[in-house]
């Protein structure tokens, strides 16, 4: 799952992701099939974007989590917290073990989420 602040600058970064696959002659026979916000591989996995609501982040499974731009997520006074996303989220991981991983550019003095 790719999680950025919006839908929007998640699809900027999953045509980034669509780049690469399909500019290596190994990995583009993984692609099974792309929509605007998914990149379907077929070995069952399933790159997808979604926005930070965490009332949107609940229900997957999912073998790793980026975390995309968290400096500019929502702090804990606002109406979608950035630990009530990390809180949605991490139960998606803990059949798989697969790692949260975030990324960002610098914003602020306080950084990122966690």
């Amino acid at each position: 799952m790719l999680w950025a602040p919006d839908r929007a600058q998640g699809t900027v970064q999953l045509n980034y992701i669509e780049g690469v696959l399909n500019g290596s002659p190994v990995l583009a026979g993984l692609v099974e099939s792309t929509t605007a916000d998914s990149i379907r591989l077929n070995n069952r996995i399933v790159i997808e974007v979604r926005g930070s609501s965490f009332r949107r982040l609940r229900g997957p499974t999912t073998v790793a989590v980026i975390a995309s731009e968290t400096a500019y997520w929502f702090d804990e006074n606002s109406a979608n917290p950035e630990k009530e996303v990390v809180a949605a989220v991490t139960p998606s991981l803990l059949t798989t073990g697969g790692p949260l991983i975030q990324i960002s550019t610098p914003h602020g003095k306080r950084g990122g989420c966690i």
